[in-house]
């Protein structure tokens, strides 16, 4: 938990400080959780699958091991390396329906923008972890038009889900750019 005088600061309660205080690194995590083992096939995981921690996040482990669910959806594990054959990449099979870089379109009547690949917290089970964090981008105003474009050619579209990462974490006016250019296709609902 959060030592109370931090939980005090006004700081706290600020989004922002707690994506500009996100555990990163092995040493960020061993200072964080000194009892944890200091494994160095940790150092492959993170070299794979990017680590972001909030202090909020942080403070919800109680006990630094598996037995802690919070602890198990947030810190690396080696298993993560564990590429058995069954295994995919894309275990949603998102990529075959992606027309478009940034946008999925599965089903007739609904599609997806990925808005951005950044989370606040890289949750280990996560099935776009082949995408998530490892550049932390925003769709670019180009393939908005790209998106845009598509939609109006495609009618049947009238569900716009936008997902990423965690479209929340990007600036309002990017978060308005998205939801105005989607805004935009008349048979968007």
């Amino acid at each position: 938990s959060a030592p109370a005088g931090l939980r005090a600061d006004p700081s706290w309660n600020d989004w922002r400080w707690h994506m500009r205080n996100r555990i990163r690194s092995l040493p960020q995590l061993l200072a964080r959780f000194p009892g944890l083992p200091r494994d160095a096939d940790l150092h492959r995981v993170l070299a794979k699958y990017p680590m972001a921690i909030t202090p909020y996040y942080a403070s919800l482990v109680k006990t630094a091991d598996l037995s802690d669910p919070v602890f198990q959806m947030c810190v690396p594990q080696v298993d993560e390396l564990y590429d058995p054959p069954f295994l995919e990449a894309d275990p949603l099979d998102e990529e075959k329906d992606m027309p478009l870089p940034g946008l999925i379109h599965r089903y007739p009547d609904r599609a997806l923008i990925m808005a951005t690949t950044m989370c606040s917290m890289y949750c280990r089970h996560c099935t776009r972890k082949r995408v998530a964090g490892t550049r932390e981008t925003a769709i670019s105003a180009a393939q908005m038009e790209q998106i845009v474009r598509y939609l109006s050619e495609h009618p049947r579209v009238t569900d716009v889900i936008v997902s990423g990462g965690d479209p929340l974490t990007l600036p309002m006016d990017v978060i308005e750019r998205i939801l105005s250019a989607v805004r935009c296709v008349k048979t968007v609902e």
